[in-house]
């Protein structure tokens, strides 16, 4: 198993880091939100009446508290003030149709719930929750989020630190549900001390510091916004600046406003900026970011801000811990790596075939072992014993490789690899190489079922405002470029996109498009 470890989070839960935040930064900003601006006072003040409130109605430690919210100021309250009351707390994806709403209510056991129903397109799954909160409704009814605090008016500060007593910082804090791309969504359980480290070593590659005023428009029920994004203030003593659902000419103007320094942005995001009309215009005062994008939109994107990137690598089964290359590295580096192991973060290439450890710039199977690792899928044994094997290893399914200064290489995704007649295709370098076309906006490559090479590639494209291009053409210069099996059989274009609660987009959706006759 790994080694132990230790920093300044041991012994730390989530409502202990608010507390310090507070000593540390009192009336500072710490969110800023569309409908309000809260210090990290206000984040204190607000959370501990929502703990009130949740001991009053029966919650325990190990409850399940759920919200299906966007992006309000509700957030900071309803996270830390659940976390002190020793509960889980399960963010459920907004974008969610009913069923798969009611599905995550059910597989987390959820006794309360959260949600903004002025927003919500269909409330049949709320009746099988003991507590139900919308946040929308007048302070006068009896759902509402003022008559919910009420019920804390009885619960005094002795119960209060009773319950965050009882807590340890290596119990379940967080239960995030994958986006179920490939199948149900599964429930990573994540620890205290786990998504706190997270949110600091990303941060330190970064150089965070109070000095920054961090954009996201992330949603806090993908991993990105309820780890990085909700713990920076208190990791980092930055100010994060939230954007309740993403417009990029929006995001534009209100990172002018806010004068923010730093931002973090999927593919599709940065596609959007690089795109609007308004950006050239505005005087954003941005010196860093984080991108999670292919190496051919990271050069663009470079160009246009003229600004350092840096892709962090990690997933919500490792608490976002996994590697990062330093903000001030060689241009070279950021661009084409993504950087060295955190502390405490071991890293492995396997190959699964021999099922052993590669050598230096060889490829394979990407692991990691350390703090970061979850404490299995929610109820699923089987699936835990997939991907974390006896020693402590997880498995991520990406394919990568390491040079000799340790530095990780991301490949593919394992199952972004297509095989077209016993030749590896990988995605990502066809959509580069779409993407270097004047007329492409955005690409992505999928592979489609074939009698004669078992897998063809199918690319979906948009295009570029206003700019003219065939199927022909853009087949033609791939032809000219890369061999003859790597070139996509057919071009579908699009106007927009399946999107997955992270930003990213949905590749699985767009599989299940090429196996229907277009």
């Amino acid at each position: 198993m790994s080694a132990p470890f230790s920093d300044r989070w041991d012994g730390k839960t989530l409502f202990a880091a608010l507390d310090d935040a507070v000593a540390e930064y009192g009336d500072r900003e710490a969110y800023v939100f569309e409908d309000a601006r809260l210090t990290y006072r206000d984040v204190a003040a607000g959370a501990t009446a929502v703990t009130r409130a949740l001991i009053a109605s029966g919650v325990k430690r190990g409850d399940r508290v759920a919200i299906l919210l966007a992006g309000y100021s509700y957030w900071p309250a309803l996270y830390f003030g659940a976390a002190r009351a020793g509960a889980v707390i399960v963010p459920v994806n907004s974008r969610f149709k009913p069923e798969e709403v009611a599905y995550v209510l059910g597989a987390s056991g959820a006794t309360t719930l959260f949600l903004f129903r002025a927003d919500a397109r269909d409330t049949s799954y709320v009746p099988d929750v003991r507590t139900v909160v919308d946040l929308s409704a007048a302070a006068g009814e009896a759902d509402s989020f003022a008559a919910f605090l009420r019920r804390g008016a009885a619960i005094g500060d002795a119960a209060v630190a009773a319950a965050s007593a009882a807590v340890s910082p290596d119990d379940v804090v967080l239960i995030q549900f994958t986006s179920g791309t490939t199948a149900l969504p599964k429930g990573a359980q994540l620890v205290h001390t786990g998504i706190l480290r997270g949110a600091q070593y990303n941060g330190d590659r970064l150089h965070l510091s109070p000095a920054d005023r961090f954009f996201s428009a992330q949603p806090f029920y993908h991993s990105g916004g309820s780890v990085q994004v909700m713990l920076t203030p208190l990791t980092a003593g930055a100010t994060v600046v939230v954007q309740r659902y993403f417009d990029a000419g929006a995001a534009l103007e209100i990172m002018e406003r806010e004068r923010c320094t730093c931002l973090l942005g999927h593919q599709p995001h940065w596609i959007e900026y690089l795109n609007h009309p308004t950006r050239p215009a505005r005087v954003l005062r941005l010196t860093k970011a984080y991108i999670l994008a292919t190496t051919e939109v990271i050069r663009q994107v470079s160009v246009a801000f003229g600004i350092p990137l840096i892709s962090p690598y990690g997933l919500t089964e490792t608490s976002l811990g996994g590697t990062g290359c330093e903000i001030d590295a060689p241009e070279e580096l950021r661009m084409t790596t993504v950087g060295r192991p955190h502390p405490g973060m071991e890293l492995q290439i396997r190959d699964a075939e021999r099922d052993a450890v590669v050598g230096v710039d060889e490829p394979g199977e990407i692991l990691f072992r350390g703090w970061g690792i979850m404490k299995g899928y929610l109820n699923d044994p089987a699936r835990t014993a997939e991907v974390i094997d006896a020693a402590g290893w997880f498995r991520t399914g990406d394919a990568g490789s390491v040079d000799a200064q340790g530095n990780l290489q991301l490949r593919s995704r394992i199952k972004d690899m297509i095989r077209v007649g016993g030749e590896n295709v990988a995605a990502v370098e066809i959509e580069d190489l779409l993407l270097r076309h004047p007329a492409v906006k955005q690409a992505v490559l999928v592979g489609k079922r074939d009698r004669r090479l078992g897998e063809v590639g199918v690319a979906f494209v948009e295009r570029k405002d206003g700019v003219a291009v065939e199927a022909d053409e853009l087949i033609a210069f791939c032809r000219e470029r890369v061999a003859s099996f790597k070139v996509p059989r057919e071009v579908r274009f699009v106007d927009a996109w399946p999107i997955l609660g992270s930003g990213k987009i949905h590749k699985a959706a767009l599989r299940a498009q090429v196996e229907v006759p277009s």
